[in-house]
């Protein structure tokens, strides 16, 4: 997986999760409620992770990212959904 700058990582909250499912449904159409159930039957498969924005990420690039990659016909590690993130986070 590729990071999040730390910058971005550092500010990333639960109020950015937020935002982006909002980003995910404007730009792309995605169905928040059926994505956030997966994100939560993500979220008990995987306890190691130490925060629920943590969880977010790795479930965004794991399971997002190749869905955007498609969409964009861009190369399937191409860290679209990282850099919707760090959007998200910058924007003001």
């Amino acid at each position: 997986m590729i990071q999040l700058p730390r910058k971005v990582e550092y500010e990333f909250m639960d109020y950015h999760i937020t935002q982006v499912w909002v980003e995910l449904n404007g730009r792309f159409g995605f169905d928040i409620k059926k994505w956030k159930i997966k994100f939560a039957s993500y979220s008990q498969k995987h306890p190691r992770y130490d925060s629920v924005a943590s969880a977010f990420n790795h479930f965004g690039f794991d399971e997002i990212n190749p869905i955007l990659n498609k969409i964009l016909c861009r190369n399937e590690m191409y860290p679209t959904f990282n850099n919707l993130v760090e959007y998200v986070v910058k924007k003001r």
